[in-house]
């Protein structure tokens, strides 16, 4: 199979193309970032470019038996400054990605966010839960807007033009490389004996997901089938509050580091976070047999034992 992984230098991107690699797919990366150390295997070609140059796409989507969009902005203090370049990168480029899968008739995964569910109350959501969400002119839902639109717009191509599609809707997805969220940044804090800062009072839910057991999901909807299409919950149903991650953090890697607690604004001038976040999972289970395996502390511990290694690694240079 030859599977184009838009957003392949990134967090997921990376373990996604080692997957497949290790499955003996050709993958052919698209991604503004320069591809790490996998660049190295005969079965991967990485291009520098953005989805946003459609020239581009087009042609790399026209080499490909299935495409596999994990490109965008994710991290929220970048959407929180940068609300333009996030609905740019989000929004408009992935209607360039769509109209080019549309045109070569290629099935194409989309990596959609349990933010999608916003303010909603009543968790565990199901995929068909509705969405509750702050005031257009809020930045702190720009994200969860860029991706229900793309959603909406798959849903329309299909419709219209018989699109083959699948969404993957991710639930707080961490592990080695993570870069800019709640999880690597206690982590660094830890292995440093720094202060792991809290937003708000730590009361607040998610369902930590290890990165193993999100490309699992992925493998799984890809080897089924993109063009059997559904949308699907990808996470673990644990809920831990932040101040209990933050707990776990400090004991697994044996830190000094106190927890301390700021206002929410701090993250920027109008930040509300969502009190709890969990998805049911009971559609992935029942059409692929999957669910997560990677318990909360284990994955953590991976997760430190690698940044130590890394860290080591720096320091030998």
């Amino acid at each position: 199979m030859r599977a184009l992984v838009l957003g392949g230098a990134g967090f997921i991107g990376r373990h996604v193309c080692e997957a497949l690699l290790a499955r003996g797919h050709a993958v052919h990366v698209l991604d503004t970032r320069p591809m790490p150390e996998l660049g190295r295997s005969g079965n991967l070609r990485a291009e520098l470019g953005s989805i946003l140059d459609a020239p581009l796409v087009d042609r790399c989507v026209g080499e490909a038996d299935v495409v596999l969009h994990l490109a965008g902005i994710a991290q929220p203090a970048e959407y929180g400054r940068r609300p333009k370049t996030t609905m740019d990168t989000n929004l408009r480029g992935s209607l360039v990605v769509i109209d080019g899968v549309a045109r070569h008739r290629v099935p194409i995964l989309f990596a959609s966010t349990s933010e999608i569910y916003g303010m909603n109350l009543d968790p565990p959501w199901g995929e068909d839960a509705a969405r509750v969400l702050g005031a257009v002119d809020d930045v702190r839902w720009c994200y969860s807007s860029s991706k229900a639109a793309v959603e909406h717009y798959l849903h329309a191509c299909e419709r219209e033009g018989g699109l083959a599609f699948t969404v993957a809707r991710f639930f707080n997805v961490y592990g080695r490389g993570l870069s800019g969220r709640v999880v690597d940044a206690f982590v660094d804090r830890a292995l440093r004996d720094e202060p792991l800062v809290i937003y708000g009072d730590g009361s607040h839910t998610r369902c930590f997901t290890y990165v193993d057991d999100a490309v699992d999901a992925v493998m799984r909807l890809v080897e089924r089938g993109l063009e059997r299409g559904g949308t699907f919950n990808v996470g673990s149903t644990e809920e831990t509050t932040v101040r209990a991650l933050a707990d776990l953090v400090v004991e697994l890697a044996g830190s000094r580091s106190p927890v301390v607690h700021v206002e929410a604004r701090e993250v920027y001038p109008g930040y509300v976070d969502v009190p709890r976040r969990q998805p049911s999972i009971d559609r992935i289970h029942r059409t692929c047999g999957w669910s997560p395996s990677v318990p909360l502390a284990e994955g953590l511990r991976r997760m430190i034992a690698a940044a130590r290694d890394a860290g080591a690694a720096r320091v030998g240079r």
